[in-house]
């Protein structure tokens, strides 16, 4: 007897024949994800750039550009300073600036962002772009190991805190994305995960219950080829990651180029629009490149060809967009000779207030773990003060 059974998703039926072990498919799935490109890594435009709204076309790329160089600057200064010290560690954004910045242009303020910890450029340019120095003194802190790094208050409360457990923040979305609903807010959550998060089972989770409820959510994947120093190819057998979210039921799923700044933001957008309207979740995934290491404290040289890493800077997002806004003229060496001369003075400002920072006292990580501490607790505070105390007098 040959055992059969049917499975029925979106887009596609699967016929399983257990006792021969095949697998059919009436329709490709591969078929089902578009890949959306505007801008080539030589700055020419593709067919679809004529649908690029006027808007984008007259302002907001340069805006987007200054945006992704100040980004770069942040990053190498916080980089430098890890070397000296100054700062404990850091995830470097390098390679994936176009990401961070597409989507923190499309989303509106009263949007929710729930991200993992290489996301801080949306975090730092949410709101006040450049001038934002307290979200870079907050970054700082945060990479410093300071609990003081996760108030979000003094730019927008909405947004969640950097979420280090890979997967979890997906999870967090669910539940912003439903009370959302519940209160017929005209609001979006949208979550960030990497390439090697997306076999997490948060993440599994998290596109069966957004599909199956239909929420206002954006799951955005940022494929840039390694999670850590694995690969890509040994992360999953699925030919692309955003095909994922049509087993859970989320019909719009796509790839984009996350090097290509206007297409991430016009995908954003579109997904957004979507969920505003009440047509469900949305599965973007932005085709990049890691071109740093993971963190400061990796040497991505162990696992990874140089070769790889050069043929990849070709098609990096800032000089990819500076191409085409010189070709435009949208964009100069004087431009940019001033935009960068801004960028430093903030980026000092906030670098000698994060040095100004009084750091906590050691008892802190107790002392809002509950509204009325246990005597249990009580007891391990006043210990960590002794011990604090003994450290500080042997070293005087």
């Amino acid at each position: 007897m040959i055992l059969y059974y049917f499975v029925v998703r979106y887009d596609q039926i699967i016929i399983v024949n257990y006792e021969e072990k095949a697998l059919m498919t009436i329709h490709n799935l591969d078929n089902g994800v578009p890949f959306v490109q505007h801008i080539k890594p030589d700055g020419s435009t593709t067919d679809s750039y004529q649908d690029v709204s006027n808007e984008v076309k007259s302002h907001l790329m340069s805006n987007m550009l200054g945006q992704m160089i100040f980004t770069r600057m942040f990053d190498q200064k916080v980089v430098e300073m890890q070397k000296k010290q100054e700062v404990h560690f850091y995830t470097s954004s390098e390679g994936e600036e176009a990401v961070g910045i597409g989507l923190t242009n499309a989303v509106n303020l009263e949007d929710r962002l729930l991200m993992a910890y290489r996301q801080h450029p949306a975090h730092v340019m949410r709101g006040e772009g450049i001038n934002c120095v307290d979200m870079m003194v907050r970054t700082m802190l945060f990479m410093d190991g300071d609990e003081q790094g996760n108030v979000f208050e003094a730019v927008n409360s909405q947004d969640f805190p950097i979420c280090v457990p890979i997967g979890t923040q997906c999870v967090h979305a669910v539940g912003v994305a439903m009370a959302m609903k519940i209160r017929k807010e005209h609001s979006v959550a949208v979550t960030v995960i990497g390439d090697g998060g997306t076999s997490e089972g948060d993440f599994y989770v998290s596109l069966n219950a957004a599909g199956t409820w239909n929420l206002p959510l954006v799951f955005v994947i940022i494929n840039n080829q390694w999670a850590i120093s694995v690969p890509r190819k040994h992360q999953s057998g699925a030919e692309t990651l955003a095909q994922k979210g049509f087993a859970g039921g989320i019909k719009n799923c796509v790839q984009v180029d996350g090097n290509d700044v206007v297409a991430v933001y016009s995908v954003m957008k579109e997904a957004l629009d979507r969920a505003r309207r009440g047509e469900g979740p949305s599965v973007i995934e932005a085709m990049t490149y890691r071109l740093g290491n993971h963190t400061t404290i990796d040497d991505a040289r162990r696992y990874r060809k140089n070769t790889d890493v050069e043929c990849a800077r070709e098609k990096e997002p800032i000089v990819r967009l500076r191409k085409h806004l010189e070709s435009v003229d949208m964009w100069n060496s004087n431009k940019e000779e001033q935009h960068i001369a801004e960028c430093s003075d903030a980026i000092d400002t906030a670098v000698e207030r994060y040095k100004s920072f009084k750091d906590e006292d050691p008892e802190a990580i107790i002392d809002f773990m509950h509204a009325t501490l246990p005597d249990a607790l009580k007891m391990q505070r006043d210990q960590i003060g002794v011990r604090a105390k003994q450290l500080e007098e042997r070293s005087s």
